[in-house]
């Protein structure tokens, strides 16, 4: 199963594995200031359960799932879940690949794109 990050800016393909999302090194850039780690956050894919979760890497300004904040913890993410990485971050949509028409956007691949 493919997951995907939508916002105002496009598509971004989660990895096959693990996506890291900060400002340095990381597979989806944060250039929003209020992100100060350098990894904010990570999503893991369980093939196993065929689920994502969403895990807060003790991020000083949190990270936000359908405005509830994550406090150095984690959660399975749902179709359509909204996720902010910073209060005042830029919205992300979740998005199952069975849910979704990519045909309409331009999707950026994560890693190897599996």
């Amino acid at each position: 199963m493919k997951g995907f990050l939508k916002s105002r800016e496009g598509i971004f393909q989660l990895s096959a594995t693990t996506t890291t999302i900060g400002r340095e090194g990381c597979d989806l850039f944060l250039a929003d200031r209020d992100c100060s780690n350098c990894i904010h956050a990570v999503i893991k894919y369980s093939a196993t359960d065929a689920r994502f979760t969403l895990h807060d890497i003790n991020s000083l300004l949190g990270v936000y799932v359908n405005d509830c904040r994550l406090r150095n913890s984690a959660v399975t993410l749902g179709h359509n879940d909204l996720i902010r990485f910073g209060y005042t971050g830029i919205a992300y949509e979740f998005l199952l690949e069975c849910q979704l028409q990519l045909s309409d956007y331009q999707v950026e691949m994560c890693g190897n794109g599996s």
